[in-house]
């Protein structure tokens, strides 16, 4: 084997290997299905055998026994706004769970009177390791709070509510938005109770609104009677209804990208087209050497052998 071919043959496997090691590395990504680690979401889209969604556009036409899991810490296109708009409209659920995202980006669009208010909720008497775990007690709406007497939210935010306005949990009296992160509070800053949880009917479907996307991580979901009360949202449109964890709008590192492009190049791979063009470029790899000594003999003259 010559240089040339050396080089070449090193430098696939290196590829190969690098490409495998970055698929099956454990994601580290907040609200990431694959990351086993307390930010993850692993727990929560394995209970509920939740699909991954790479785009928007993946949504389903008929959405009537569908749950959409928005947490927006990326900004929305024109088409992703339509998109959910349609989705909500035509009678699907979206759980909009936001702190310091983009969530009142989607509302704004939605038309709904609304809002997170992206300052941090601190409740010193009523919590659950410290002032940045407030638990919430106070509870309307039975629909979604059955079997649920407490929630533990995580560095959350309130919720700016107007007309059309279902609320279904409040923080307690003691709580209050923590404007300049002193964690006192002071005059000008606004006390509980508190909306953390309402919901809003759009179209045909609903919207509810949930000020800690934490919930939803490994580290809080049996925190409290969280697992209960993200039941309850989840089978709201029925028992079996199909959980959508949306991935295109979190935030993530390159090792997040990097297992993006390579599920990107496997669907592609995985079509008719693809497979053919892999098979071709095996089949091509595999005669190579064949092909070159053939070219190759051409060239040698009889009065060089001899």
């Amino acid at each position: 084997m010559n240089v040339r071919k050396f080089l070449f043959v090193t430098m696939l496997v290196i590829i190969v290997l690098l490409a495998a090691l970055v698929w099956f590395y454990p994601s580290s990504g907040d609200f990431r299905p694959d990351n086993h680690a307390w930010n993850g979401a692993r727990e929560f889209s394995e209970g509920f055998g939740a699909d991954m969604l790479s785009s928007l556009d993946e949504l389903p036409e008929v959405p009537d026994n569908c749950v959409l899991v928005l947490i927006p810490y990326l900004s929305f296109s024109g088409e992703d706004l339509a998109a959910i708009d349609r989705f909500v409209s035509d009678g699907g659920l979206l759980l909009l769970a936001d702190d310091y995202g983009y969530g009142n980006q989607v509302l704004e669009h939605l038309q709904i009177n609304a809002g997170f208010s992206g300052e941090q909720l601190l409740d010193p008497l009523f919590n659950y390791k410290n002032s940045s775990f407030p638990m919430v007690v106070d509870f309307t709406g039975a629909d979604f709070t059955e079997g649920v007497e407490s929630i533990i939210l995580n560095h959350a935010t309130s919720l700016d509510t107007g007309a059309g306005t279902e609320l279904i949990a409040r923080s307690s009296s003691s709580s209050f938005l923590d404007l300049n992160d002193n964690r006192t509070l002071d005059g000008n800053e606004a006390t509980g109770p508190l909306p953390v949880a309402a919901r809003y009917h759009h179209g045909r479907g609903l919207v509810v609104l949930l000020s800690d996307p934490s919930m939803i991580i490994n580290c809080m979901y049996e925190a409290g009677d969280n697992h209960a009360f993200i039941d309850n949202i989840m089978s709201y449109n029925g028992p079996e209804s199909v959980i959508l964890l949306d991935q295109s709008h979190l935030s993530g590192g390159n090792l997040q990208e990097a297992k993006g492009g390579l599920g990107t190049m496997r669907d592609a791979l995985a079509t008719p087209l693809g497979m053919a063009f892999t098979v071709t470029i095996i089949i091509a790899l595999a005669l190579y050497p064949v092909w070159t000594r053939t070219k190759g003999g051409k060239h040698v003259r009889r009065d060089e052998v001899e």
